[in-house]
């Protein structure tokens, strides 16, 4: 098997305790949707963004990028959103 043992209660929607696999795709996609959670980036605009990026880089015309770049991506924005610069100044540390 491949892909990199990680803790499953970022990644992973599910309340599981039980590490899941992750290829380094997935903790790129993870890590761009942080980023963009993190910085308050509206999740509708993360997704248009990433699909243009999408669209320009493969040559075969893919529009959209596919659920297992998305599911990630979603993951990453949602966990970066709790992480927000807004929500420290609103909240604390």
């Amino acid at each position: 098997m491949r892909g990199l043992p990680i803790d499953g209660s970022m990644m992973n929607t599910l309340s599981s305790k039980e590490p899941i696999f992750a290829t380094g795709r997935d903790i790129g996609n993870f890590s761009a949707g942080y980023e963009t959670g993190k910085y308050g980036v509206p999740w509708w605009l993360t997704r248009r963004v990433f699909d243009m990026y999408n669209a320009e880089s493969k040559p075969n015309g893919q529009k959209k990028e596919k659920l297992n770049s998305t599911i990630p991506q979603k993951n990453g924005w949602e966990y970066g959103k709790q992480k927000s610069i807004k929500n420290q100044i609103i909240l604390g540390p």
